[in-house]
């Protein structure tokens, strides 16, 4: 896998806050504006959305199509986004 702070990099480019856990995602989104928020959570969103429509096996453990994930489901979301941004790289 490629650096951490190369796919940090790497996800700030593409609008994406660098987070590696659900944890570190919600301090960073508790750390900015009200209206950067909303954008940073629709970047987040799409991004695994696109996940997880491009493998048919994704949909379940991310959750795409449930009403309310459960918390391994959100989970599985930051870590998908990461590793995603990881195969950028390489």
């Amino acid at each position: 896998m490629a650096n951490p702070i190369l796919i940090k990099i790497k996800m700030i480019e593409e609008g994406i806050l660098p987070a590696r856990t659900g944890f570190e995602l919600n301090k960073m989104l508790d750390s900015i504006p009200k209206e950067e928020r909303r954008k940073f959570k629709r970047k987040f969103r799409k991004a695994w959305r696109k996940i997880a429509k491009s493998e048919d096996s994704l949909k379940e453990p991310l959750g795409l199509g449930r009403e309310k994930p459960t918390r391994e489901q959100k989970l599985q979301r930051t870590a998908r986004v990461y590793i995603d941004a990881a195969k950028k790289i390489d």
